[in-house]
């Protein structure tokens, strides 16, 4: 039996975020075709989330980056809205190529409701970063390329956050303070 657990690559907590990476390859059990999956997140508080994911994958592969939501996304280009008792902003900034869609879970005898915002493209080896926050805790987000951005908080805060780009690890500077986020520690 092949051990498909995934690791928690790295956990750090600052004065206002908290850092997590890990590697989720091992979820797909040596699947040939994928060779990579990695996922970081840095949680500004109290209501802002940046994703970021290094996926690789054999050419004639699609990859689908997916989050599911109780209500039905509303689509806008790279935006995304769930509007429930609060509303959910998602915001693609990489890739640029990914289309978005959603899918209705009951469509699947498994459920009984609930939709998935699904952001595909074609496999190689890319990166993806999202910014989520809710009820307009962002007020602007800036990219540098895929794999850095900056985010001003409607709290005043500012949070820059750049990734390694192959390989778990990132810097946050949060408010000026700058911090690295080494994996291992």
């Amino acid at each position: 039996v092949a051990d498909t657990t995934s690791q928690l690559v790295a956990l750090h907590k600052g004065n206002g975020w908290v850092y997590a990476a890990s590697d989720v390859l091992p979820a797909y059990n040596g699947k040939a075709g994928i060779s990579k999956d990695q996922r970081e997140v840095v949680y500004l508080l109290p209501d802002t989330v940046v994703v970021y994911d290094r996926v690789a994958s054999a050419s004639g592969t699609t990859q689908t980056w997916q989050l599911a939501t109780p209500v039905s996304p509303a689509i806008s280009g790279t935006s995304a809205t769930v509007n429930a008792a609060h509303a959910l902003h998602i915001e693609r900034y990489a890739p640029a190529a990914a289309q978005g869609s959603v899918h209705n879970m009951s469509s699947n005898s498994d459920f009984s409701s609930g939709y998935r915002l699904d952001e595909t493209m074609a496999g190689g080896d890319n990166r993806y970063l999202h910014v989520l926050s809710i009820d307009g805790a962002v007020s602007s987000a800036t990219p540098s390329g895929d794999s850095s951005i900056t985010v001003q908080l409607s709290t005043g805060h500012t949070a820059t956050v750049t990734f390694n780009h192959d390989a778990p690890g990132a810097t946050i500077t949060y408010d000026g303070i700058a911090a690295t986020l080494a994996p291992g520690d």
